[in-house]
């Protein structure tokens, strides 16, 4: 596409008696205005330059080995150039990123005051009345359970009356014995899905629009690092194994680099391209 059909398709191109009767100084606008149209960004650029080098890469390394000084040279000048670019890449998305950051900053600026996880005004308010609460509904909940306990006892009573009922009219052609029987029984079955409700009900303070409960959370407390570590030793030993290595990395970023610094580890020195 030339530069006219990037004009026209702007809607910028001018008509052909236009072009016959501008002046020079038009003419030259016009010319900027076409080449602004088509000049690359930096993006464009460090883009078609990092691509080349790669490129140019997989074109000298191609497995073979360096083998003399003037090989080396040259590879060595050839990263130095791959790096310089990677630099100067990252300078412009750092530009580009700028106004995006900033504008990130300052919204979560604005809004960490009230919502910031366990920091913010919300989460502390809300921390606040839960404090307030969980005393009031641990009691109610005690007393739900105590009922819940009471009910159950109930139902299982009329369970075995029941059941009792049901095995003496079994032997017996009494019909009033066996409508008893089925009574019992029906009240027993009610007193279980009493029972159950009140097993399954959860303390709340009512009278509000939505009810406030009670729910479970579960956190670990650390009593035996033996006994953890033989668990996740046999559980999860890649991630146990990768985690250890880990905390050996810290250690020689921090300075024990000795052979025998870090126990259960071997610190090996690599010499590397610097």
């Amino acid at each position: 596409m030339n530069d006219m059909t990037k004009l026209k398709k702007a809607g910028l191109a001018p008509t052909v008696g236009e072009i016959l009767n501008e002046s020079d100084e038009d003419r030259g606008a016009r010319e900027r205005a076409a080449a602004a149209t088509n000049a690359p960004t930096a993006f464009d650029e460090i883009r078609q330059e990092i691509e080349d080098l790669y490129e140019n890469a997989k074109q000298y390394l191609d497995g073979e080995g360096i083998q003399t000084e003037e090989q080396a040279a040259d590879v060595g000048k050839l990263r130095d150039m791959i790096r310089d670019a990677a630099k100067r890449a990252d300078g412009h998305r750092k530009d580009e990123a700028a106004p995006f950051d900033a504008g990130k900053a300052e919204v979560q600026a604005r809004y960490n005051p009230l919502i910031q996880k366990d920091r913010g005004k919300t989460d502390l308010a809300i921390a606040a009345c839960n404090d307030a609460l969980k005393p009031y509904l641990h009691r109610v909940e005690r007393e739900q359970q105590a009922a819940a306990a009471k009910a159950r006892a109930e139902a299982d009573a009329l369970a075995r009356e029941a059941r009792q009922h049901a095995a003496i009219a079994a032997d017996s052609g009494d019909l009033s014995k066996r409508e008893a029987a089925d009574a019992v029984l029906g009240e027993a079955k009610n007193a279980a899905k009493h029972a159950n409700r009140m097993e399954q009900a959860k303390p709340q303070a009512a009278g509000l629009k939505k009810a406030i409960g009670m729910k479970s959370v579960y956190r670990p407390e650390f009593i035996d690092p033996a006994a953890a570590l033989a668990h996740y030793r046999q559980t999860r030993p890649a991630a146990l194994k990768e985690w250890l290595i880990e905390q050996a990395r810290a250690d020689i970023r921090a300075g024990h680099k000795t052979p025998d610094a870090i126990p259960g580890f071997k610190v090996i020195e690599d010499r590397v391209p610097a």
